[in-house]
């Protein structure tokens, strides 16, 4: 290439600076922890819970929601899964909603949660998160804050009513799940047919605050809930931990290849799990 003429060097580097800043600004990552999200890839709960309501289901309507947790660094199982789910919902019964229980990202980095959201944006019905302890590192809870949302909120669908919850106590400097949250939210809970309690870690796991457990485990009893959702165990468990009548359901991690599928007929509430 032969030596440019100084005008055109300046013209060069101009067009150089101009590309940059212009057109490629959203190509560079300029820190790991940065917050830089598309306009569609931010509010996603609330966009979804406006889909959940633009369903006009009725208390008569059978309600059925999928279950998935934990599908960090597993992107291949979570693609798998949400074609599984797509399949079932298409072919087998519609499914409503799907909730993943957390646990979106290993570091809780930005990149991460694009990765997972550019697969989860392929589900065919609506689709809620909720934060996990892995999604709090670095500043991850900036990134869900920004990408899904506030981690604490409410619905209601078809007669029935979601809390979800951070339950990640490790991750924190002051005492989670709020439980002055959890105490008002299922205050509204005698007003439906079920309430479903939905968070990432189970309040009978050793990374829940054990100050709380007494009385996160007196609300689920006294508020009578259905079913007390929850991942972070890897592994799928379903029992009464607490042996007073309460039920508390856990998925199993995506990387096992299997979801939960829960159906609501009034006030009849069954699960089934489902493998891909």
């Amino acid at each position: 290439m032969p030596p440019l003429l100084p005008y055109r060097k300046w013209l060069f580097w101009l067009s150089c600076w101009f590309l940059l800043v212009s057109g490629g600004c959203e190509k560079f990552d300029f820190s790991p922890y940065q917050v830089h999200l598309k306009e569609e890839q931010r509010n996603l709960n609330k966009k979804n819970l406006d889909r959940i309501a633009a369903l006009k289901l009725q208390p008569q309507d059978t309600l059925r929601f999928a279950v998935l947790s934990d599908n960090q660094r597993y992107y291949d199982e979570l693609e798998d899964a949400v074609k599984a789910i797509n399949n079932y919902s298409r072919t087998t019964h519609r499914i409503d909603f799907t909730i993943n229980c957390g646990d979106l990202t290993d570091f809780g980095l930005q990149e991460e949660y694009r990765w997972q959201v550019a697969r989860t944006n392929k589900f065919t019905m609506p689709y809620l998160a909720v934060i996990g302890n892995h999604d709090c590192v670095a500043n991850g809870v900036k990134i869900y804050e920004a990408m899904y949302g506030p981690m604490d909120f409410t619905f209601e669908i078809a007669g029935n009513y979601f809390v979800f919850l951070n339950t990640n106590s490790l991750e924190f400097d002051y005492p989670v799940p709020d439980m002055d949250y959890m105490r008002q939210a299922l205050v509204r809970s005698s007003e439906y047919q079920n309430t479903f309690v939905v968070s990432h870690v189970p309040p009978f796991d050793a990374d829940f605050d054990k100050d709380l457990t007494p009385e996160f485990a007196r609300l689920i009893r006294t508020h009578q809930v259905a079913y007390s959702i929850h991942g972070h165990q890897h592994s799928f468990r379903f029992g009464q931990p607490f042996n007073d009548g309460q039920y508390y359901l856990v998925a199993d991690t995506i990387q096992n290849r299997n979801f939960i599928v829960v159906t609501v007929i009034g006030e009849k509430v069954s699960f089934e799990r489902i493998k891909f």
